[in-house]
This record gives C-alpha cells, sequence and structure tokens, in this order.
C-alpha cells in the first residue's frame, strides 16, 4: 500500500485497469483516506494472511 501511496497521479495512471482518469480519483481518494490507512495498517489490520477456518 506504501508504493502505492507513493507513486501518485503521476505513476497510477501506468497500471494495467486504471488508466488516467481513475489514476487521478485513485490518488485523491488515497490521499483522502490517508489517515485511517495509516491509523488500520499501525493495528495490524489486513498485514497478515490467515488460512481459511474450516465450516463448522
Amino acid at each position: 500500500m506504501a508504493e502505492i501511496r507513493a507513486a501518485g497521479a503521476e505513476a497510477l495512471p501506468g497500471v494495467d485497469g486504471v488508466g488516467a482518469e481513475k489514476g487521478r480519483v485513485v490518488a485523491v481518494e488515497l490521499a483522502c483516506l490517508a489517515m485511517l490507512l495509516d491509523l488500520l495498517a499501525a493495528l495490524g489490520v489486513g498485514t497478515s494472511v490467515n488460512a481459511p477456518e474450516a465450516a463448522a
């Protein structure tokens, strides 16, 4: 995620499937969500991969 946020609006349009218009929108939305993303990362949310549990 840090790499995506660091890429900014200039590099995001080069990502396959993003394009110029979406790249600008994604960069703006990531900037708006930066504080929340930092908080979630600090809490360890979404930073590990766990095997699915068997159905009960």
